[in-house]
């Protein structure tokens, strides 16, 4: 490997980790920087729209005006920009992961969709009843190992 590919190794997850951050900040919604509600056709709204439906009642408040994803959502984000900066701040962890749970972490991922997946058909039938707080804990555990299933993405070789 040469000197440029390994300094590229090195930088490219604290890159991702960035955007991951960046990423999270805009799940905040405008409350980050109004005082008052925007209307509803608000960028940050408009932008998470086509991945998560944000229902008033299933969406925390950042300052009093809602964010701009639901909680579900927002534990997934959290656990992506976290485990993006325990990728980036503990790269022997992540080494270390690779080397002895290669596929388990994906499969981990998948049993944690599977549990979202249990939570809202129990909730909806009635067995129990879901909180904000217990969708974003659950959605966390799932955007966790959602990033180091995907790890790899993160890496470069040289040719």
């Amino acid at each position: 490997m040469t000197q440029q590919s390994l300094g590229v190794q090195r930088v490219a997850p604290f890159l991702a980790a960035g955007f991951f951050t960046l990423l999270w900040i805009f799940t905040l919604g405008p409350g980050v920087y109004l005082e008052e509600a925007p209307i509803l056709s608000h960028w940050h709204y408009i932008a998470f729209s086509s991945v998560c439906h944000a229902l008033a009642d299933r969406t925390y408040l950042f300052d009093g005006i809602q964010m701009a994803v639901n909680s579900r959502c927002f534990g997934i984000f959290s656990g992506v920009m976290w485990g993006a900066w325990l990728h980036a701040l503990i790269p022997w962890f992540a080494v270390w992961i690779e080397e002895t749970w290669p596929k388990r972490l994906a499969w981990m991922a998948l049993v944690w969709f599977a549990i979202q997946v249990v939570d809202v058909a129990g909730n909806q039938g009635g067995l129990w009843v879901n909180t904000l707080d217990s969708r974003a804990i659950l959605g966390f555990g799932f955007g966790l190992f959602l990033v180091y299933s995907i790890q790899e993405a993160f890496h470069f070789t040289s040719n």
